[in-house]
């Protein structure tokens, strides 16, 4: 199955010494509170896959040392007050709703699917229509202004991407009778959970730019994403 290439310690390291990122850029991780820290234990460990508890964990390390690094180039967010900060979260957690929800849609219909609560005929047709639901999603997300706003974005892609090539795999899956495409499916899609959790991540560091605390930051991503999910 295809997965994302990982991203090893030895070469952050070969980023520090090229120059691509400071010193303190790359130490500034463990700047975390060590509460948010727990947090991304809590959520990854407790998986029970430890190979792919280790990839995420290398690549979270590696989106918040990028995000930290775009902030101290030069760039026009140095002009954003705190509420553009707040409308380009409140936009684009929108976006990650839709995104969210329609992920969720999809597992929904593949799990109706396996239990023979729907036909074959009509996930098919299902699926087509979350290929091009997801492929138009991945070209929405081009409002960034700054290079911070743009990378975040580009995790919403990201998700986009990598759901539209799980259903595009289901349907050759379907029109082949190959077995193997649906694996290929299935790693895809779970791909695309893993970048939503990046999201979420990334928006703590996002929000921080807005002036708010670490526990005005908790509460408010607790409490939406609470509210997201009871939807």
């Amino acid at each position: 199955m295809s997965k994302g290439r990982q991203l090893k310690p030895s070469e952050l390291e070969k980023l520090l010494k090229k120059g691509k990122i400071t010193q303190s850029t790359f130490d500034s991780y463990y700047s975390l509170s060590l509460s948010v820290q727990q947090q991304i234990y809590e959520e990854t460990w407790t998986k029970g896959d430890t190979a792919r508890t280790i990839f995420i964990l290398i690549f979270i390390i590696a989106i918040i040392v990028l995000v930290i690094d775009s902030c101290s180039t030069s760039d026009n967010y140095d002009d954003m007050t705190p509420e553009a900060w707040l409308e380009f979260d409140a936009k684009s957690w929108e976006d990650y709703k839709a995104l969210y929800q329609t992920h969720n849609n999809l597992i929904n219909h593949a799990e109706a699917f396996g239990n023979g609560q729907i036909s074959i005929l009509e996930f098919y047709n299902k699926c087509k229509e979350f290929k091009s639901w997801f492929g138009n999603a991945s070209l929405s997300y081009s409002y960034g202004e700054n290079k911070v706003e743009r990378d975040y974005l580009d995790l919403y892609k990201s998700v986009a991407i990598a759901d539209g090539q799980g259903v595009q795999y289901i349907i050759e899956s379907v029109d082949s009778n190959k077995f193997s495409d649906a694996s290929e499916a299935n790693e895809r899609i779970s791909t695309a959970k893993d970048f939503m959790g990046l999201i979420i991540l990334s928006r703590y560091a996002l929000l921080k730019k807005a002036g708010l605390t670490e526990e005005e930051i908790t509460a408010k991503v607790d409490s939406e994403s609470a509210a997201l999910d009871a939807a």
